[in-house]
């Protein structure tokens, strides 16, 4: 209940929150949370889905798609499998965001370092660990979806519905923007001011350097992400 309790208060008072954390860190909770309910949601979904459909729209969406001959088009949808794509999808979320995690917490430790902060890898890693516990939300209308699409026929992207693709821009799978625009949701705005937050009471700095140390990265990602998708993307 503790952190049930903790979690609340996140909410309505972000920089009490984030004191208690610093002098008490601890990353486990929302860690374990977002990875399990999000590997068992896909878990869920692949178990229900029509993956002849799924496949054929993933397929078809495919930029060398109309390119394939017969036999290759064939070979592509063998390889495609529902395994295949279950697993990768929940090594994503039990292995891959907490990777992410750590780097996010490393980067702030460096820069910590070089701007003489007495707070210490696991204060960070706790920081980054809650910041990004609004992503429950996003987890939770994955259920409301996949309970209202009682045939089937819906894809992992539409599962998420806070995303900028499904919300305002409906760029197919296939289309080179796609990947950008369904990773941006609306909830990352509110997650990056909660870090920002964060980083303002842990290190003890103004606003101005804890929203630089968060922004500044967050923009380079996603400026060269853009610039690459313009120029290189198919």
């Amino acid at each position: 209940m503790k952190k049930l309790e903790f979690a609340w208060q996140l909410l309505l008072n972000p920089a009490t929150a984030f004191q208690a954390l610093k002098e008490k860190p601890n990353f486990w909770f929302p860690l374990i949370v977002i990875s399990v309910l999000t590997a068992a949601t896909f878990v869920w979904f692949y178990s229900i889905v029509d993956f002849p459909w799924l496949r054929d729209q993933i397929l078809s969406n495919g930029s060398q798609y109309e390119k394939m001959t017969a036999a290759q088009r064939e070979q592509a949808s063998g390889m495609l499998s529902k395994n295949m794509m279950m697993w990768s999808t929940v090594i994503g979320a039990v292995v891959v965001l907490p990777i992410v995690r750590l780097l996010e917490a490393l980067y702030y430790l460096f820069i910590g370092k070089l701007t003489r902060l007495e707070v210490n890898f696991k204060q960070w890693f706790a920081l980054t660990c809650w910041s990004g516990f609004p992503a429950i939300l996003a987890v939770a209308l994955m259920w409301v979806v996949i309970l209202l699409r009682s045939d089937g026929r819906i894809t992992p992207d539409a599962l998420s519905i806070l995303s900028l693709n499904e919300l305002i821009f409906h760029v197919p799978l296939g289309h080179k923007w796609h990947g950008l625009l369904t990773s941006v949701t609306i909830l990352n705005p509110y997650v990056w001011w909660l870090t920002v937050v964060g980083v303002k009471v842990f290190s003890q700095r103004s606003t101005t350097y804890s929203a630089v140390v968060v922004i500044v990265p967050l923009a380079l990602i996603y400026a060269g992400w853009a610039t690459f998708t313009h120029l290189f993307a198919g």
